[in-house]
């Protein structure tokens, strides 16, 4: 269940305030989280409670994309085709613990970029054209 979300993702390795943007907030628009980031997981928790609301693998990760305009916003660009965009004011420093970690974890081709990771993509995200 929800309780248990992220309980085998291992010790920690950073952990970032961010208020993450999201249309499930209408009124507010952005919610505040902690990103926590581990040897193997990419999790976000309610700064409140603690609780884990959201647990995905850092293999999962595509890419890491610096929203052009801001100094502060990070889109996070999940292989299936989800994102997820936070504010933080350590955003360069997020990315690279970020980066250090899905590169740890086998996730070598993980796209440091600003505006977006598509461009002209046909292929979905992650996917390879047979050689």
């Amino acid at each position: 269940g929800r309780a248990a979300l992220g309980c085998d993702a291992g010790a920690p390795v950073c952990t970032y305030p961010v208020t993450k943007e999201t249309r499930r907030h209408p009124l507010y628009g952005s919610v505040r989280r902690e990103l926590v980031v581990t040897a193997t997981h990419v999790l976000e928790r309610d700064p409140r409670s603690a609780a884990v609301v959201s647990c995905r693998p850092l293999g999962s990760v595509h890419a890491l994309v610096r929203v052009p305009g801001s100094d502060t916003r990070l889109r996070l660009e999940y292989a299936d085709g989800r994102d997820r965009t936070y504010a933080s004011p350590g955003r360069d420093a997020l990315a690279c613990s970020l980066l250090d970690c899905c590169l740890a974890a086998g996730a070598a081709e993980v796209a440091v970029t600003e505006g977006g990771s598509d461009g002209h993509r046909l292929l979905p995200r992650g996917e390879r054209e047979a050689a």
